[in-house]
């Protein structure tokens, strides 16, 4: 029953849709994925810092270029996904990175108008 599928030209399309979702998948992962950033190194005299702040075998990685001054860094995760979140003051906007669907823009600052004073 099964050759007599796979030999049918009529169902070809689904062999077809399969294989070109499965290729797309992996171009977009790949997209996706941060690029290492080469020559970085952390350097620490205490050794509680590789301990308890950054591996010492850690990888940085450019998670986006493009972007003015970044500034409050926050990791966290959310149901198991870990995420980075952080804002771009200039622009008021606030930023989540997540390994596996990219950047993402979640709002604006806490800062958007212009500060009264009574």
């Amino acid at each position: 029953h099964g050759k007599r599928i796979a030999r049918n030209p009529e169902n070809w399309w689904f062999f077809l849709f399969v294989a070109s979702a499965l290729a797309y998948g992996r171009y977009l992962d790949a997209a996706l994925a941060p690029a290492p950033l080469p020559g970085f190194a952390v350097e620490a005299t205490a050794a509680r810092f590789h301990r308890d702040v950054v591996a010492p075998n850690a990888a940085a990685r450019v998670l986006v270029e493009g972007l003015g001054a970044t500034a409050a860094p926050l990791f966290r995760e959310d149901n198991g996904v870990p995420q980075l979140l952080f804002s771009e003051p200039s622009q008021n906007r606030l930023w989540r990175h997540e390994d596996g669907s990219g950047l993402v823009r979640i709002g604006h600052s806490v800062f958007l108008g212009e500060v009264c004073v009574e």
